[in-house]
């Protein structure tokens, strides 16, 4: 009964360290993709769009370069096996890619500016290819 307490425990805490490193990376590119909108008010620019799969084909650089410097960070896996780490790579950039979209709507409600990453699929992208590049790396 200890051993499946024990593994059951295991699987939770592998997962949560995962997206949490995941969420860190995340996070930390939400607030630079804000930086160019201040600059855009403070130098009082016009605005001027990208199309939207440019900034989903960048967030999926980002988001693989975050992997690269996650994997130099944190070289060891938090989720040993196999099967884990596979349901891990599709879960946790569906649940970033929610958590992030809701921040972006939150954002709206209270006036502020959505940044391409307060969209699920630009979230999305971000997280999975750095999930993936963690994959790859990591063994």
């Amino acid at each position: 009964m200890e051993d499946l307490l024990f593994l059951v425990l295991q699987f939770f805490l592998e997962i949560f360290g995962d997206f949490l490193v995941q969420l860190l990376f995340e996070g930390l590119c939400e607030l630079l993709s804000h930086t160019p909108d201040l600059l855009r008010r403070v130098i009082a620019l016009r605005k001027w769009e990208a199309p939207f799969g440019a900034f989903l084909t960048g967030y999926g650089l980002a988001g693989a370069l975050s992997g690269f410097i996650s994997v130099a960070l944190v070289p060891h896996i938090f989720i040993h096996r196999l099967t884990t780490r596979i349901i891990a790579i599709i879960v946790i950039p569906l649940i970033l890619g929610f958590v992030f979209s809701g921040i972006g709507r939150v954002r709206e409600k209270f006036g502020q500016t959505r940044t391409k990453i307060d969209y699920f699929l630009c979230a999305y992208a971000f997280a999975l290819s750095m999930a993936l590049v963690r994959f790859w790396l990591i063994k």
